[in-house]
Protein backbone atom coordinates (compact mmCIF):
# COMPACT_ATOMS: atom_id res chain seq x y z
CA UNK A 1 0.00 0.00 0.00
CA UNK A 2 2.39 2.42 0.79
CA UNK A 3 4.54 1.88 -2.48
CA UNK A 4 1.20 2.67 -4.50
CA UNK A 5 0.62 5.74 -1.84
CA UNK A 6 3.64 7.02 -2.49
CA UNK A 7 4.14 6.55 -6.41
CA UNK A 8 0.61 8.52 -6.20
CA UNK A 9 1.98 11.14 -4.61
CA UNK A 10 4.86 11.56 -6.79
CA UNK A 11 1.95 11.75 -10.01
CA UNK A 12 0.05 14.35 -7.77
CA UNK A 13 2.72 17.01 -8.65
CA UNK A 14 3.29 16.35 -12.12
CA UNK A 15 -0.51 16.54 -12.55
CA UNK A 16 -0.46 19.88 -9.95
CA UNK A 17 1.98 21.50 -11.88
CA UNK A 18 -0.30 20.81 -15.45
CA UNK A 19 -3.02 22.04 -13.36
CA UNK A 20 -1.56 24.88 -12.20
CA UNK A 21 0.29 25.72 -15.44
CA UNK A 22 -2.82 25.69 -17.46
CA UNK A 23 -5.10 27.75 -14.90
CA UNK A 24 -2.60 30.73 -14.86
CA UNK A 25 -2.53 30.60 -18.65
CA UNK A 26 -6.38 30.51 -19.12
CA UNK A 27 -6.31 33.26 -16.83
CA UNK A 28 -4.01 35.63 -18.19
CA UNK A 29 -5.89 35.37 -21.64
CA UNK A 30 -7.78 38.23 -20.64
CA UNK A 31 -6.42 41.32 -21.54
CA UNK A 32 -4.68 44.22 -19.44
CA UNK A 33 -4.35 43.46 -15.39
CA UNK A 34 -5.73 44.73 -12.47
CA UNK A 35 -3.76 47.40 -11.49
CA UNK A 36 -3.55 49.18 -14.72
CA UNK A 37 -7.92 49.33 -14.31
CA UNK A 38 -7.58 50.90 -11.00
CA UNK A 39 -4.16 52.89 -11.64
CA UNK A 40 -5.64 54.14 -14.55
CA UNK A 41 -9.01 55.46 -13.06
CA UNK A 42 -7.02 57.26 -10.27
CA UNK A 43 -4.38 58.87 -13.19
CA UNK A 44 -7.39 60.12 -14.96
CA UNK A 45 -8.24 61.84 -11.84
CA UNK A 46 -4.52 63.09 -11.21
CA UNK A 47 -4.32 61.01 -7.88
CA UNK A 48 -1.21 58.57 -9.25
CA UNK A 49 1.89 59.39 -10.74
CA UNK A 50 3.87 56.23 -13.39
CA UNK A 51 6.35 55.41 -10.47
CA UNK A 52 3.50 54.54 -8.36
CA UNK A 53 2.07 52.46 -11.14
CA UNK A 54 5.15 50.85 -11.84
CA UNK A 55 5.37 50.01 -7.88
CA UNK A 56 2.32 48.61 -7.90
CA UNK A 57 3.15 46.51 -10.85
CA UNK A 58 6.42 45.37 -9.62
CA UNK A 59 4.65 44.33 -5.99
CA UNK A 60 2.35 42.22 -7.80
CA UNK A 61 4.60 40.79 -10.68
CA UNK A 62 2.79 42.02 -13.04
CA UNK A 63 5.69 43.60 -14.80
CA UNK A 64 7.07 40.51 -15.70
CA UNK A 65 5.92 38.67 -18.92
CA UNK A 66 3.01 35.70 -18.38
CA UNK A 67 5.13 32.32 -18.92
CA UNK A 68 8.62 33.13 -20.42
CA UNK A 69 10.85 35.88 -19.87
CA UNK A 70 13.01 36.44 -23.10
CA UNK A 71 14.66 39.77 -21.13
CA UNK A 72 15.31 38.96 -17.75
CA UNK A 73 16.49 41.70 -15.81
CA UNK A 74 19.91 42.49 -14.82
CA UNK A 75 21.97 45.97 -14.74
CA UNK A 76 22.00 46.55 -18.65
CA UNK A 77 18.06 45.79 -18.72
CA UNK A 78 16.80 48.21 -16.23
CA UNK A 79 19.19 50.60 -17.45
CA UNK A 80 17.88 51.07 -21.24
CA UNK A 81 14.40 51.01 -19.86
CA UNK A 82 15.18 53.89 -17.75
CA UNK A 83 16.95 55.39 -21.17
CA UNK A 84 13.95 55.08 -23.19
CA UNK A 85 11.67 57.15 -21.43
CA UNK A 86 14.24 60.15 -22.39
CA UNK A 87 12.29 59.99 -25.82
CA UNK A 88 8.88 58.85 -24.31
CA UNK A 89 5.48 60.49 -25.17
CA UNK A 90 4.64 60.28 -21.61
CA UNK A 91 5.43 63.28 -19.60
CA UNK A 92 5.03 61.61 -16.35
CA UNK A 93 8.07 58.90 -17.12
CA UNK A 94 10.06 61.94 -18.11
CA UNK A 95 9.50 62.98 -15.18
CA UNK A 96 10.49 60.24 -12.63
CA UNK A 97 13.72 59.94 -14.61
CA UNK A 98 15.66 60.99 -11.99
CA UNK A 99 14.22 59.16 -9.12
CA UNK A 100 14.76 55.86 -11.55
CA UNK A 101 18.34 56.78 -12.39
CA UNK A 102 19.43 57.42 -8.75
CA UNK A 103 17.52 54.05 -7.83
CA UNK A 104 19.56 52.60 -10.12
CA UNK A 105 22.85 54.00 -9.35
CA UNK A 106 26.19 53.17 -9.81
CA UNK A 107 25.29 49.69 -10.89
CA UNK A 108 24.16 52.01 -14.31
CA UNK A 109 27.43 53.51 -14.54
CA UNK A 110 29.20 50.73 -16.78
CA UNK A 111 25.78 49.94 -19.35
CA UNK A 112 25.92 53.90 -19.62
CA UNK A 113 29.61 54.14 -20.49
CA UNK A 114 29.22 51.51 -23.02
CA UNK A 115 25.94 53.21 -24.39
CA UNK A 116 27.79 56.43 -24.32
CA UNK A 117 30.78 55.05 -26.21
CA UNK A 118 28.56 53.21 -29.25
CA UNK A 119 26.21 55.90 -29.34
CA UNK A 120 29.22 58.40 -30.13
CA UNK A 121 30.40 56.10 -32.63
CA UNK A 122 26.79 55.83 -34.64
CA UNK A 123 26.65 59.78 -34.40
CA UNK A 124 30.17 60.17 -36.07
CA UNK A 125 29.18 57.16 -38.96
CA UNK A 126 25.47 58.91 -39.48
CA UNK A 127 23.93 55.94 -38.72
CA UNK A 128 20.26 56.33 -37.34
CA UNK A 129 18.42 56.09 -34.28
CA UNK A 130 15.99 53.20 -33.80
CA UNK A 131 12.78 54.89 -32.48
CA UNK A 132 12.46 53.08 -28.44
CA UNK A 133 8.86 52.18 -27.93
CA UNK A 134 6.14 55.05 -26.41
CA UNK A 135 8.60 57.72 -28.32
CA UNK A 136 5.61 58.22 -31.17
CA UNK A 137 5.30 57.24 -34.51
CA UNK A 138 3.91 58.06 -37.68
CA UNK A 139 3.94 61.64 -39.96
CA UNK A 140 3.72 63.40 -36.24
CA UNK A 141 6.45 62.02 -34.52
CA UNK A 142 9.47 63.89 -33.01
CA UNK A 143 12.95 63.89 -34.39
CA UNK A 144 15.37 62.00 -31.47
CA UNK A 145 17.61 64.16 -30.48
CA UNK A 146 21.64 62.03 -29.87
CA UNK A 147 21.37 59.75 -27.82
CA UNK A 148 24.98 61.03 -26.37
CA UNK A 149 23.13 63.60 -25.04
CA UNK A 150 20.49 61.77 -23.27
CA UNK A 151 23.46 59.89 -21.31
CA UNK A 152 25.41 62.60 -19.90
CA UNK A 153 22.31 64.13 -18.95
CA UNK A 154 21.98 60.88 -16.99
CA UNK A 155 25.20 60.24 -15.34
CA UNK A 156 24.76 62.90 -12.70
CA UNK A 157 22.15 61.36 -11.26
CA UNK A 158 23.82 57.79 -11.58
CA UNK A 159 27.01 58.86 -10.07
CA UNK A 160 25.19 60.82 -7.33
CA UNK A 161 26.70 60.47 -3.94
CA UNK A 162 29.94 58.95 -5.09
CA UNK A 163 33.47 60.69 -4.62
CA UNK A 164 35.39 63.25 -6.90
CA UNK A 165 32.19 63.97 -9.26
CA UNK A 166 32.98 66.14 -12.24
CA UNK A 167 30.99 69.69 -11.68
CA UNK A 168 27.36 70.47 -12.37
CA UNK A 169 27.03 70.88 -16.16
CA UNK A 170 30.68 68.54 -16.90
CA UNK A 171 30.80 67.61 -20.66
CA UNK A 172 31.30 64.51 -21.83
CA UNK A 173 34.74 64.72 -21.98
CA UNK A 174 34.92 65.63 -18.34
CA UNK A 175 32.73 62.49 -17.61
CA UNK A 176 34.63 60.34 -19.55
CA UNK A 177 38.25 61.41 -18.02
CA UNK A 178 36.29 60.93 -14.50
CA UNK A 179 35.17 57.35 -15.51
CA UNK A 180 38.85 56.43 -16.52
CA UNK A 181 39.40 57.06 -13.15
CA UNK A 182 36.72 55.07 -10.74
CA UNK A 183 36.18 52.27 -13.50
CA UNK A 184 38.51 49.63 -11.86
CA UNK A 185 37.12 50.91 -8.48
CA UNK A 186 33.71 49.76 -9.23
CA UNK A 187 34.33 46.81 -10.53
CA UNK A 188 32.68 43.41 -8.76
CA UNK A 189 35.74 42.53 -7.28
CA UNK A 190 37.03 45.46 -5.58
CA UNK A 191 32.99 46.50 -4.40
CA UNK A 192 33.02 42.94 -2.64
CA UNK A 193 36.61 43.96 -1.02
CA UNK A 194 34.81 47.26 0.39
CA UNK A 195 31.73 45.62 1.53
CA UNK A 196 33.85 43.21 3.14
CA UNK A 197 36.08 45.75 4.95
CA UNK A 198 32.75 47.65 5.90
CA UNK A 199 31.27 43.80 7.43
CA UNK A 200 34.80 44.36 9.44
CA UNK A 201 34.10 47.95 10.66
CA UNK A 202 36.65 49.68 8.99
CA UNK A 203 35.21 51.66 7.20
CA UNK A 204 32.39 53.72 7.94
CA UNK A 205 28.84 53.68 5.68
CA UNK A 206 29.28 56.98 4.42
CA UNK A 207 32.97 55.54 2.83
CA UNK A 208 30.93 53.07 1.15
CA UNK A 209 28.31 54.45 -0.58
CA UNK A 210 30.98 57.18 -2.28
CA UNK A 211 33.12 54.24 -2.68
CA UNK A 212 30.71 51.76 -4.47
CA UNK A 213 26.75 53.27 -4.54
CA UNK A 214 24.02 51.12 -5.32
CA UNK A 215 26.62 48.62 -6.28
CA UNK A 216 27.38 47.57 -2.91
CA UNK A 217 23.25 46.22 -2.16
CA UNK A 218 24.36 42.52 -3.19
CA UNK A 219 26.91 41.78 -0.65
CA UNK A 220 25.05 43.65 1.77
CA UNK A 221 22.28 41.60 1.31
CA UNK A 222 23.98 38.39 1.40
CA UNK A 223 25.08 39.44 4.82
CA UNK A 224 21.84 40.86 5.76
CA UNK A 225 20.53 36.90 4.97
CA UNK A 226 22.78 35.20 6.52
CA UNK A 227 22.75 37.44 10.26
CA UNK A 228 20.95 36.46 13.01
CA UNK A 229 22.60 39.40 16.00
CA UNK A 230 20.43 41.86 16.25
CA UNK A 231 23.36 44.45 16.32
CA UNK A 232 24.46 42.87 12.73
CA UNK A 233 20.66 43.38 11.66
CA UNK A 234 20.25 46.97 12.85
CA UNK A 235 23.42 48.05 11.11
CA UNK A 236 23.13 46.32 7.56
CA UNK A 237 18.98 47.24 7.44
CA UNK A 238 20.71 50.74 7.94
CA UNK A 239 23.29 50.55 5.60
CA UNK A 240 21.02 49.33 2.89
CA UNK A 241 18.21 52.26 3.53
CA UNK A 242 21.17 54.16 3.35
CA UNK A 243 22.20 53.52 -0.07
CA UNK A 244 19.02 52.39 -1.20
CA UNK A 245 16.84 55.26 -0.28
CA UNK A 246 14.67 53.10 1.80
CA UNK A 247 14.25 55.28 5.25
CA UNK A 248 11.22 53.27 6.63
CA UNK A 249 12.47 49.59 6.75
CA UNK A 250 14.99 50.93 9.32
CA UNK A 251 14.66 50.18 13.21
CA UNK A 252 13.24 53.08 15.22
CA UNK A 253 15.82 54.93 16.87
CA UNK A 254 14.61 54.86 20.61
CA UNK A 255 13.82 51.13 20.15
CA UNK A 256 16.97 48.71 21.06
CA UNK A 257 17.65 45.82 18.85
CA UNK A 258 18.14 43.34 21.24
CA UNK A 259 14.10 44.07 22.95
CA UNK A 260 11.64 41.97 22.15
CA UNK A 261 9.52 44.92 20.24
CA UNK A 262 13.50 45.42 18.27
CA UNK A 263 13.34 41.53 17.29
CA UNK A 264 9.72 42.07 16.00
CA UNK A 265 10.70 44.92 14.18
CA UNK A 266 13.68 43.64 13.07
CA UNK A 267 12.22 40.62 11.33
CA UNK A 268 9.76 42.60 9.67
CA UNK A 269 12.11 44.65 8.01
CA UNK A 270 14.04 41.48 7.08
CA UNK A 271 11.63 40.35 5.50
CA UNK A 272 10.71 43.43 3.43
CA UNK A 273 14.31 43.78 2.88
CA UNK A 274 14.12 40.10 1.07
CA UNK A 275 10.94 41.14 -0.64
CA UNK A 276 12.49 44.00 -2.19
CA UNK A 277 15.51 42.31 -2.89
CA UNK A 278 13.77 39.73 -4.59
CA UNK A 279 12.00 41.88 -6.89
CA UNK A 280 15.30 44.14 -7.62
CA UNK A 281 18.20 42.72 -6.65
CA UNK A 282 19.35 41.43 -10.17
CA UNK A 283 19.84 45.23 -11.68
CA UNK A 284 22.66 45.84 -9.30
CA UNK A 285 24.75 42.94 -11.70
CA UNK A 286 25.37 41.10 -14.73
CA UNK A 287 24.03 37.99 -15.27
CA UNK A 288 25.82 34.91 -16.22
CA UNK A 289 24.89 32.72 -18.95
CA UNK A 290 23.43 30.03 -16.36
CA UNK A 291 21.60 32.73 -14.44
CA UNK A 292 20.19 34.17 -17.97
CA UNK A 293 19.44 30.70 -19.13
CA UNK A 294 17.41 30.07 -15.34
CA UNK A 295 15.87 33.19 -15.32
CA UNK A 296 13.88 33.34 -18.63
CA UNK A 297 11.92 30.82 -16.46
CA UNK A 298 11.96 32.04 -13.20
CA UNK A 299 11.56 35.30 -14.04
CA UNK A 300 7.95 35.30 -15.00
CA UNK A 301 4.79 35.35 -13.20
CA UNK A 302 3.75 31.98 -13.34
CA UNK A 303 7.30 31.66 -12.10
CA UNK A 304 7.95 33.41 -9.29
CA UNK A 305 4.30 32.35 -8.35
CA UNK A 306 5.29 28.77 -7.95
CA UNK A 307 8.48 29.78 -6.32
CA UNK A 308 6.65 31.60 -3.32
CA UNK A 309 4.50 29.05 -3.29
CA UNK A 310 7.23 26.48 -2.19
CA UNK A 311 6.99 28.86 0.76
CA UNK A 312 3.47 28.93 1.13
CA UNK A 313 3.63 32.66 0.48
CA UNK A 314 0.66 33.40 -1.92
CA UNK A 315 1.25 36.61 -2.25
CA UNK A 316 -0.67 39.75 -1.46
CA UNK A 317 -4.28 40.20 -2.64
CA UNK A 318 -4.66 43.43 -4.99
CA UNK A 319 -8.20 43.97 -4.00
CA UNK A 320 -7.59 43.51 -0.36
CA UNK A 321 -3.86 44.63 0.04
CA UNK A 322 -3.37 41.62 2.56
CA UNK A 323 -1.62 38.08 2.61
CA UNK A 324 -3.48 35.74 0.63
CA UNK A 325 -2.85 33.17 3.10
CA UNK A 326 -4.66 34.84 6.14
CA UNK A 327 -7.79 35.61 3.68
CA UNK A 328 -8.05 32.16 2.81
CA UNK A 329 -7.52 31.05 6.73
CA UNK A 330 -10.50 33.52 7.97
CA UNK A 331 -12.89 32.12 4.77
CA UNK A 332 -11.82 28.73 5.70
CA UNK A 333 -13.39 28.55 9.03
CA UNK A 334 -16.85 29.47 7.51
CA UNK A 335 -17.14 27.53 4.52
CA UNK A 336 -15.64 24.26 6.45
CA UNK A 337 -18.55 24.57 9.26
CA UNK A 338 -21.40 23.99 6.23
CA UNK A 339 -19.31 21.54 4.41
CA UNK A 340 -18.86 18.88 6.72
CA UNK A 341 -22.15 19.15 8.57
CA UNK A 342 -23.79 19.60 4.87
CA UNK A 343 -21.95 16.66 4.09
CA UNK A 344 -22.94 14.41 6.88
CA UNK A 345 -26.34 14.95 7.36
CA UNK A 346 -25.95 14.06 3.08
CA UNK A 347 -24.82 10.66 3.89
CA UNK A 348 -26.53 10.11 7.14
CA UNK A 349 -30.12 10.92 5.22
CA UNK A 350 -29.28 9.45 1.91
CA UNK A 351 -27.83 5.69 2.72
CA UNK A 352 -30.63 4.31 4.60
CA UNK A 353 -33.07 6.15 1.81
CA UNK A 354 -30.48 4.13 -0.44
CA UNK A 355 -31.16 0.96 1.69
CA UNK A 356 -34.49 1.34 2.17
CA UNK A 357 -35.85 1.80 -1.54
CA UNK A 358 -33.49 -1.28 -2.64
CA UNK A 359 -35.46 -3.22 0.07
CA UNK A 360 -38.97 -2.35 -0.55
CA UNK A 361 -38.51 -2.01 -4.48
CA UNK A 362 -41.58 -0.56 -6.42
CA UNK A 363 -43.72 -0.21 -3.28
CA UNK A 364 -46.02 3.10 -2.85
CA UNK A 365 -43.32 4.73 -0.44
CA UNK A 366 -40.19 3.62 -2.65
CA UNK A 367 -42.19 5.53 -5.96
CA UNK A 368 -42.95 8.95 -3.29
CA UNK A 369 -39.39 8.69 -1.99
CA UNK A 370 -37.82 8.40 -5.80
CA UNK A 371 -39.96 10.75 -7.13
CA UNK A 372 -39.54 13.42 -3.74
CA UNK A 373 -35.81 12.97 -3.77
CA UNK A 374 -35.68 13.89 -8.14
CA UNK A 375 -37.74 16.95 -7.64
CA UNK A 376 -35.24 17.69 -4.64
CA UNK A 377 -32.21 17.30 -7.25
CA UNK A 378 -34.14 19.01 -10.15
CA UNK A 379 -34.58 22.17 -8.03
CA UNK A 380 -31.79 25.08 -8.56
CA UNK A 381 -30.04 26.03 -5.21
CA UNK A 382 -30.24 29.40 -6.17
CA UNK A 383 -34.11 29.64 -6.56
CA UNK A 384 -34.65 27.86 -3.22
CA UNK A 385 -32.73 29.99 -1.61
CA UNK A 386 -34.76 32.73 -2.67
CA UNK A 387 -37.51 30.96 -1.64
CA UNK A 388 -35.99 30.54 1.60
CA UNK A 389 -35.31 34.53 1.82
CA UNK A 390 -38.52 34.90 1.78
CA UNK A 391 -40.96 32.90 3.46
CA UNK A 392 -38.94 31.90 6.48
CA UNK A 393 -37.43 35.07 7.01
CA UNK A 394 -38.45 38.26 8.63
CA UNK A 395 -40.94 39.36 11.45
CA UNK A 396 -43.67 38.78 9.44
CA UNK A 397 -43.07 34.83 9.70
CA UNK A 398 -43.61 32.18 12.15
CA UNK A 399 -39.95 31.15 11.66
CA UNK A 400 -38.42 34.75 11.74
CA UNK A 401 -35.35 33.24 10.88
CA UNK A 402 -32.08 35.51 9.98
CA UNK A 403 -32.07 37.23 6.58
CA UNK A 404 -27.80 37.06 5.90
CA UNK A 405 -25.49 34.38 7.69
CA UNK A 406 -22.87 36.63 7.51
CA UNK A 407 -21.78 36.32 11.62
CA UNK A 408 -21.00 32.54 11.18
CA UNK A 409 -17.30 33.10 11.25
CA UNK A 410 -17.41 35.74 14.31
CA UNK A 411 -16.22 34.81 17.84
CA UNK A 412 -18.58 35.42 20.53
CA UNK A 413 -21.42 34.20 18.83
CA UNK A 414 -24.05 32.51 20.67
CA UNK A 415 -25.10 28.39 19.77
CA UNK A 416 -28.77 29.79 19.42
CA UNK A 417 -27.65 32.28 16.76
CA UNK A 418 -25.22 30.61 15.14
CA UNK A 419 -27.34 27.60 14.69
CA UNK A 420 -30.45 30.16 13.43
CA UNK A 421 -27.91 31.50 10.80
CA UNK A 422 -26.68 28.24 9.58
CA UNK A 423 -30.26 26.77 9.56
CA UNK A 424 -31.14 27.97 5.48
CA UNK A 425 -27.73 27.79 4.20
CA UNK A 426 -26.88 24.24 5.26
CA UNK A 427 -30.46 23.08 4.01
CA UNK A 428 -29.83 25.03 0.62
CA UNK A 429 -26.01 22.71 0.75
CA UNK A 430 -27.83 19.53 2.07
CA UNK A 431 -30.68 18.85 0.04
CA UNK A 432 -29.35 18.35 -3.39
CA UNK A 433 -26.44 15.75 -2.19
CA UNK A 434 -28.45 13.83 -0.11
CA UNK A 435 -30.68 13.53 -3.56
CA UNK A 436 -28.11 12.32 -5.20
CA UNK A 437 -26.44 10.40 -3.27
CA UNK A 438 -28.86 8.22 -2.41
CA UNK A 439 -29.78 7.77 -6.21
CA UNK A 440 -26.59 6.36 -6.42
CA UNK A 441 -26.59 4.31 -3.12
CA UNK A 442 -29.81 2.67 -4.64
CA UNK A 443 -28.51 2.16 -8.20
CA UNK A 444 -25.28 0.45 -6.48
CA UNK A 445 -27.21 -2.04 -3.87
CA UNK A 446 -29.49 -2.93 -6.68
CA UNK A 447 -26.85 -3.92 -9.00
CA UNK A 448 -25.47 -5.81 -5.97
CA UNK A 449 -28.59 -7.87 -4.63
CA UNK A 450 -28.66 -9.29 -7.88
CA UNK A 451 -25.17 -10.84 -7.84
CA UNK A 452 -24.61 -14.62 -6.93
CA UNK A 453 -23.21 -14.67 -3.63
CA UNK A 454 -25.98 -12.72 -2.61
CA UNK A 455 -28.52 -15.12 -3.89
CA UNK A 456 -26.37 -18.02 -2.35
CA UNK A 457 -26.23 -16.30 1.10
CA UNK A 458 -30.42 -15.95 1.17
CA UNK A 459 -30.19 -19.96 -0.15
CA UNK A 460 -28.30 -20.45 3.08
CA UNK A 461 -31.22 -18.89 5.10
CA UNK A 462 -30.02 -15.98 6.16
CA UNK A 463 -31.81 -12.96 7.21
CA UNK A 464 -32.97 -10.50 5.00
CA UNK A 465 -31.13 -7.97 7.12
CA UNK A 466 -28.08 -9.70 7.45
CA UNK A 467 -27.69 -10.34 3.42
CA UNK A 468 -28.59 -6.24 3.30
CA UNK A 469 -26.29 -5.33 5.95
CA UNK A 470 -23.40 -7.41 6.21
CA UNK A 471 -22.93 -9.05 2.41
CA UNK A 472 -24.54 -6.26 0.37
CA UNK A 473 -23.70 -3.22 1.33
CA UNK A 474 -20.37 -3.15 2.03
CA UNK A 475 -19.78 -3.85 -1.94
CA UNK A 476 -22.38 -0.88 -2.91
CA UNK A 477 -20.59 1.56 -1.21
CA UNK A 478 -18.23 1.96 -4.62
CA UNK A 479 -20.10 4.79 -5.94
CA UNK A 480 -20.54 6.13 -2.88
CA UNK A 481 -17.34 6.39 -2.10
CA UNK A 482 -16.59 7.88 -5.41
CA UNK A 483 -18.69 10.70 -4.95
CA UNK A 484 -16.30 11.09 -1.49
CA UNK A 485 -13.57 12.70 -3.82
CA UNK A 486 -15.66 15.39 -4.37
CA UNK A 487 -15.91 16.34 -0.69
CA UNK A 488 -12.37 17.67 0.31
CA UNK A 489 -12.16 19.98 -3.11
CA UNK A 490 -16.04 21.06 -1.82
CA UNK A 491 -14.14 22.39 1.37
CA UNK A 492 -12.24 24.48 0.15
CA UNK A 493 -14.77 25.92 -2.86
CA UNK A 494 -17.42 26.17 -0.73
CA UNK A 495 -20.87 27.39 -2.75
CA UNK A 496 -20.54 30.47 -4.30
CA UNK A 497 -24.11 30.87 -5.17
CA UNK A 498 -25.51 29.87 -1.37
CA UNK A 499 -22.72 32.26 -0.03
CA UNK A 500 -23.27 34.93 -2.40
CA UNK A 501 -27.31 34.60 -1.69
CA UNK A 502 -26.78 34.39 2.39
CA UNK A 503 -24.04 36.58 2.40
CA UNK A 504 -21.78 34.12 3.87
CA UNK A 505 -17.95 35.08 3.67
CA UNK A 506 -16.54 31.87 2.94
CA UNK A 507 -14.43 30.50 0.05
CA UNK A 508 -16.92 30.29 -2.01
CA UNK A 509 -18.07 34.24 -2.03
CA UNK A 510 -13.88 34.86 -1.97
CA UNK A 511 -13.59 33.22 -5.27
CA UNK A 512 -16.32 34.81 -6.98
CA UNK A 513 -14.88 38.18 -5.94
CA UNK A 514 -11.54 37.79 -7.05
CA UNK A 515 -13.08 36.69 -10.21
CA UNK A 516 -15.04 40.07 -10.70
CA UNK A 517 -12.11 42.01 -9.71
CA UNK A 518 -9.58 40.39 -11.22
CA UNK A 519 -7.68 39.24 -8.34
CA UNK A 520 -4.79 36.91 -9.31
CA UNK A 521 -3.18 35.65 -6.03
CA UNK A 522 -6.59 34.96 -4.90
CA UNK A 523 -7.57 33.30 -7.97
CA UNK A 524 -4.54 31.02 -8.16
CA UNK A 525 -4.55 30.38 -4.42
CA UNK A 526 -8.19 29.00 -4.96
CA UNK A 527 -7.07 26.80 -7.52
CA UNK A 528 -4.39 25.73 -5.74
CA UNK A 529 -6.20 24.30 -3.00
CA UNK A 530 -8.73 22.95 -5.00
CA UNK A 531 -6.86 21.05 -7.25
CA UNK A 532 -5.04 19.63 -3.74
CA UNK A 533 -8.00 18.53 -2.24
CA UNK A 534 -9.44 17.28 -5.27
CA UNK A 535 -6.18 14.68 -5.77
CA UNK A 536 -6.42 13.86 -2.65
CA UNK A 537 -9.76 13.23 -2.46
CA UNK A 538 -9.13 10.78 -5.56
CA UNK A 539 -6.48 8.94 -3.45
CA UNK A 540 -8.89 8.26 -0.03
CA UNK A 541 -11.67 7.35 -2.16
CA UNK A 542 -8.89 4.99 -4.56
CA UNK A 543 -8.04 3.42 -1.03
CA UNK A 544 -11.14 3.12 0.31
CA UNK A 545 -12.20 0.78 -2.76
CA UNK A 546 -9.82 -1.53 -1.27
CA UNK A 547 -11.46 -1.61 2.00
CA UNK A 548 -14.95 -1.94 1.10
CA UNK A 549 -14.03 -4.72 -1.57
CA UNK A 550 -11.60 -7.47 -1.05
CA UNK A 551 -11.52 -8.36 -5.00
CA UNK A 552 -9.33 -4.47 -5.26
CA UNK A 553 -5.53 -4.45 -4.67
CA UNK A 554 -3.23 -2.12 -4.62
CA UNK A 555 -1.19 -3.82 -7.28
Amino acid sequence: MWTYIVRRFLLMGVTLFGITLVTYSIMRLTPGDPTMELVEKAKAQGKISRSTLEYHREHYNLDKPSIFNTHPSSRWTRWTRILDDYDSVDESAVADLPANLRELGAAGLAPAFATLAQAVDDEAAGRPRPRPEGSGSGEGAKPLPPLSGHVVRALPHLAFGLRDLPPAGADRAAWEAWWATRKDELEPAQVAVEVERYLAGRVAIDELVARCGTLATPGLYRALAAADDPGDLDRLTRALARINAKPTWILSPDVAPASPEGRVALASHVRSWGRWYGRNGSKFYDLSYLQYLTRTVTETQYGTWVGRLLQLDFGDSTKYSRPVIGLIRERLSVTVQLALMSVFLAYLIAIPLGIFSVVSPGSRTDTVVTIGLFVLYSLPSFWVGNLMILFLTGNDTPFNLPFQSNHLGTSGLSWGDWGAELVLPLACYTYGSFAYISRQMRAGMMEVIRADYIRTARAKGLSERTVIFKHALRNSLIPVLTIMANVLPALIGGSVIIEQIFGIDGMGKLAYESIENRDYPVEMAVAFFSAILTLVGILISDLSYALVDPRITYN
